[in-house]
């Protein structure tokens, strides 16, 4: 009697551990349907369309760089043609002095 206890806990086991793997096997399979693959694939093409590549990256960097230079020349130029400004100003409000203004000929 006790041997047959034994053995229908066994089978129990068994029959559930079984159960679950059938249970594993169809969701397998039907993650695996040609329908959801064909799904993915097209899903994994727009993603690849979309993707930043190395190439884009290298870009963007360029014309970041392009920009600060640009910036940086624009800035020098802007100051050379202040500190002119300012003299003109500081060489007309001097009485004193002759008009030797920069930019005055």
């Amino acid at each position: 009697m006790l041997r047959r206890r034994r053995f229908e806990a066994v089978d129990k086991r068994l029959l559930r551990l079984e159960s679950r793997l059938e249970d594993t096997e169809d969701t397998v399979a039907a993650s695996l349907d040609i329908d959801r693959i064909d799904d993915l694939a097209h899903r994994l093409e727009l993603l690849a369309l979309s993707a930043v590549t190395h190439d884009d990256l290298l870009e963007v960097r360029m014309d970041a760089a392009r920009l600060a230079a640009e910036v940086t020349r624009v800035r020098a130029e802007l100051q050379a043609e202040l500190d002119r400004l300012e003299a003109l100003v500081d060489d007309l409000a001097e009485p004193n002095y002759p008009r030797r203004a920069a930019g005055w000929r």
